[in-house]
């Protein structure tokens, strides 16, 4: 397992898709999680410390987990079919080990809230990354869809569209749309 830090989140400029940039602990290479608006808000609340419904949530958890002896010690994150990012929380308790099924926006932002490693399979990184020179705002005309990870694991505003349609919505850039010029 490969540690990776958070780095940020970016826009496209392209298409405005927000994209959470994680990247190799002491390493070069950068994975790039396109985001829906709203995942990209909570994330954001988690990194600001701002305290939302959602956070709320959070806490519930891992108060929970505290009253049962158990300690998130850990984000896992591997890349499923049709690109799309799958996460789990480990978590140590009485009985050993566990890991827990979670949504990865909700993995990333208690691994933010609690300070948790977080972690990726050599064979993901490897088929997920990109270069770390290539990190900043996805480049002038957005990331290429080999470039990019969702985190949408159900299609997001875009569930129940083929993949292949879901990547091309991403790409355009409707900035200008019904405005005069």
């Amino acid at each position: 397992m490969v540690e990776m830090t958070l780095q940020g989140i970016n826009h496209c400029p392209r298409s405005g898709q927000p994209v959470l940039l994680i990247q190799e602990k002491g390493g070069e290479r950068l994975v790039r999680i396109g985001l829906s608006r709203e995942d990209a808000s909570i994330i954001s609340a988690e990194i600001t410390g701002t305290r939302t419904r959602r956070s709320e949530a959070y806490t519930l958890l891992i108060s929970a987990l505290g009253g049962l002896g158990g300690k998130i010690t850990a984000v896992v994150l591997h890349i499923a079919q049709e690109r799309q990012v799958q996460s789990c929380l480990r978590v140590d308790g009485k009985e050993g080990p566990v890991q827990i099924a979670a949504h990865p926006v909700d993995a990333l932002a208690i691994a933010v809230r609690e300070g948790s490693p977080v972690y990726m399979s050599v064979e993901t990184l490897a088929s997920a990354s990109v270069s770390g020179s290539s990190r900043g705002d996805c480049g002038p005309d957005g990331p290429s869809r080999q470039d990019i990870v969702h985190a949408d694991v159900d299609g997001g505003e875009y569930a129940g569209l083929p993949s292949a349609f879901r990547g091309f919505l991403a790409t355009l850039d409707l900035s200008g749309l019904g405005t005069d010029g």
